[in-house]
């Protein structure tokens, strides 16, 4: 029989936060991770808890505004690192609790697991907290990848459709209806401009633009009025995985409101991006 914890915060077991309170009965809404605390109601039910230490409070988190004061759970070395990356591309700090879901948030932190021998494709997603909040499978050079969330349900998938003169990527939301597609540019006179970006009736609803071309770094979503709805930086890695491995690391960075297509697309384009000038 499981042991039931007391009172207190634990490891959330829904895996959605550092830590989630228990108020001795059940699971609540109240979670915390890198001392920062906000409301995810629980959706489905999670197994008890195996505590073998004592909690660390019997009552949320005190606090002082929006300011944590104490009992602010530990800061992981991984999530440290996704912290790092964030700061050294100068996104600006964003009020207000984090929201896990990967379509809403501002600031998505894409890595890929470093291998000596690329068979697999393998990338982790993290909220700007270092708290990973999807992942990515397929193989590398297969016409499918796919973004699950952190219980392994389908987000949106990469297929990617070749003909004699282009590979175009068709996105597909979870249910499998399409959702859009990202075309690479054949346009000579639009230089910078590296793929269009369609919607389900293939018609044009922005485009994803190299900031410095030969390098393939950094790039930027615009719309079809030329507004940026997003930025994709592709930062770097340790000097080791850099040196001997395939993995790569990128931020996407969403500066205002962005929903619909457009952002499911800006999100695909970074993995596009990857594939298409990093992992050859």
């Amino acid at each position: 029989m499981p042991q039931v914890p007391p009172a207190g915060w634990h490891a959330d077991p829904f895996r959605r936060a550092e830590h989630r309170f228990w108020d001795g009965v059940r699971w609540t809404e109240h979670v915390a991770s890198n001392g920062r605390q906000w409301v995810d109601p629980p959706v489905a039910v999670a197994p008890l808890a195996v505590v073998p230490n004592t909690p660390r409070a019997a009552q949320p988190y005190p606090r002082e505004g929006n300011r944590q004061v104490s009992g602010s759970p530990p800061v992981s070395r991984a999530a440290a690192r996704i912290q790092k990356q964030v700061q050294k591309i100068e996104v600006a700090s964003i009020a207000g609790g984090a929201d896990l879901a990967i379509l809403s948030e501002p600031v998505l932190v894409i890595n890929q697991k470093g291998k000596l021998v690329e068979l697999r494709a393998e990338y982790a997603i993290y909220d700007r907290n270092g708290l990973q909040v999807a992942a990515v499978r397929g193989k590398r050079l297969s016409s499918r990848m796919q973004v699950v969330d952190m219980e392994g349900r389908p987000l949106f998938d990469l297929r990617r459709e070749s003909n004699l003169l282009t590979s175009k990527v068709v996105v597909a939301d979870e249910y499998g209806g399409k959702t859009g597609r990202i075309v690479p540019s054949m346009n000579p006179n639009k230089k910078d401009r590296r793929f269009k970006l369609e919607d389900a009736g293939n018609k044009l609803i922005g485009a994803v633009h190299s900031d410095d071309r030969g390098r393939h770094r950094d790039f930027h979503v615009q719309d079809t009025g030329g507004s940026v709805v997003a930025r994709i930086t592709k930062t770097r890695a340790s000097l080791a995985k850099e040196l001997f491995t395939k993995g790569d690391n990128y931020v996407v960075e969403f500066p205002g409101h962005v929903t619909g297509p457009l952002r499911l697309l800006s999100i695909a384009a970074a993995l596009v991006v990857d594939t298409a000038f990093h992992q050859r």
